[in-house]
């Protein structure tokens, strides 16, 4: 799984032939498409999401480019998932949160579980990681997130 910010992107980064195979480093081409899926949205809503299929040139492995504001093996939508955590953050319980995002109390808590400091910690230095080797603005903007890091 490649998680790209967003589909439009990941497809300008494979016309361009700049997106890498994450195992040999090898160019990535499309490859038609993944089943489709249809993430929960707040509230009621749902989106169609049909993944891109990439093949690497060189290993010939398959991978799918998941846009980020999607979860890969969830049912719910990035901005969900991330919502219930920062009422986790202000202090509200999972029944509170499953009652106010309208989800099951066991799928939240969940989601709240697996969200520990260790890995939250991770979260923030993998992303910061990202930010200085991508370069350009990136660089500068890492470099100031990294001296405010916490612990």
């Amino acid at each position: 799984m490649i998680v790209a910010r967003t589909a439009e992107l990941a497809e300008e980064y494979l016309t361009a032939g700049t997106m890498h195979c994450p195992r040999c480093e090898g160019r990535l081409t499309r490859w038609g498409f993944g089943r489709p899926r249809t993430p929960r949205s707040h509230g009621n809503a749902t989106v169609r999401l049909a993944p891109r299929r990439v093949r690497c040139v060189a290993c010939r492995d398959t991978h799918l480019v998941l846009p980020a504001a999607f979860q890969a093996r969830h049912s719910d939508t990035t901005a969900v998932i991330g919502e219930a955590l920062l009422h986790m953050a202000n202090g509200m319980g999972y029944r509170r949160i499953a009652a106010k995002l309208e989800r099951a109390e066991s799928t939240v808590r969940h989601w709240l579980r697996r969200a520990t400091t260790a890995h939250l910690h991770w979260i923030y230095h993998s992303g910061v990681q990202r930010l200085v080797r991508s370069g350009g603005h990136g660089t500068r903007y890492a470099g100031e997130v990294a001296r405010r890091a916490p612990g």
